[in-house]
């Protein structure tokens, strides 16, 4: 009996910000003997996002890097043809300089703080929900005029495409959703949800209802949690 209450008492110490549950606590222990105590969630999506970012741009050619390019962002054609692959890479990489450097940034700090305040069973948690709504919105909104950008057409150098329409040349790539997430979670918790509204206008205007996963997550678990 001694042992037993020995072992719950110590089970329940380690209810705080950083393991909630049980499966916290094991997914930390897992994490680390896998891994190692230096590792973190937000550096395992830094490590995509750079990676799917230097295989968009590798090539000195044109034509290269635009099958490059094609093959890590979605779009409609991907989406009759059922190519989960791209829409997989598109969610977690972005293949524009402006998109790579702005959530890059946000990874590395406000991930980083984020995961080391909370643990990185809660980041896990928070990138498959982002990933997942990421995933819903995507194939919602790939088709949608709403959801067209200037900055999302991407132009075939061999004029490939010019017999089937344009809309074949909207491809989407950026792991935006992924990274506002933690924004929108981080604004709701320290400043309420008033400060959230300037930055969800400036989001739909700029990026669009397609990448509004990131406003529907961060929300969602800001106030969830």
């Amino acid at each position: 009996m001694k042992n037993k209450q020995l072992f719950n008492l110590a089970r329940k110490n380690y209810s705080s910000k950083k393991f909630q549950t049980n499966f916290d606590y094991h997914f930390d222990w897992l994490f680390k003997s896998v891994l190692t105590n230096k590792s973190s969630i937000t550096k395992l999506f830094l490590g995509l996002n750079t990676g799917i970012f230097l295989y968009s741009w590798m090539s000195p050619f044109s034509k290269n890097r635009y099958e490059s390019q094609s093959n890590v962002s979605f779009s409609a054609s991907n989406f009759n043809k059922r190519d989960y692959l791209n829409l997989f890479c598109s969610i977690v990489g972005s293949r524009r300089l402006e998109d790579f450097i702005l959530d890059t940034t946000i990874l590395a700090t406000l991930g980083t703080y984020l995961e080391k305040r909370h643990g990185s069973p809660f980041m896990f948690k928070m990138m498959i929900f982002a990933f997942y709504m990421s995933f819903c919105t995507s194939i919602f909104w790939v088709k949608s005029d709403l959801a067209k950008r200037e900055r999302y057409r991407l132009e075939d150098p061999l004029k490939r495409n010019a017999n089937i329409g344009a809309t074949e040349e909207y491809k989407f790539s950026s792991a935006h959703g992924l990274s506002m997430s933690l924004v929108y979670y981080f604004i709701l918790k320290r400043y309420g949800f008033l400060m959230t509204i300037p930055v969800i206008t400036a989001d739909l205007i700029v990026y669009g209802p397609y990448f509004m996963s990131g406003i529907l997550n961060g929300l969602a678990w800001g106030i969830i949690v």
